[in-house]
């Protein structure tokens, strides 16, 4: 049985890849992942091997790739469009 997420944390990755498989493989950690917890990587055109890495990872994501770099800002609001969670936090 499927439920909403409580929390849905935001990451924002622009060729920081290393970054934020380290955030992901730290949430992920948490007591309560994958319950209450979604995390959604957005990727704003790296351009690199971001998405792929991503992808190969073994840790449940909602993987966003962006057409173009919208900015920090930008990705944010498109991580808040794919996220479930009645709560959302921005992980920067």
């Amino acid at each position: 049985m499927s439920r909403t997420p409580r929390v849905s944390v935001i990451l924002v990755n622009y060729k920081g890849i290393e970054d934020t498989l380290t955030a992901v493989e730290h949430l992920s950690n948490l007591a309560e992942f994958p319950r209450d917890l979604e995390i959604v990587v957005v990727d704003n055109a790296s351009g690199d091997d971001s998405v792929s890495r991503l992808r190969a990872s073994t840790t449940p994501i909602v993987l966003v790739e962006s057409d173009a770099n919208l900015g920090f800002a930008g990705g944010c609001n498109l991580g808040v469009r794919h996220s479930q969670g009645e709560i959302v936090a921005f992980l920067n």
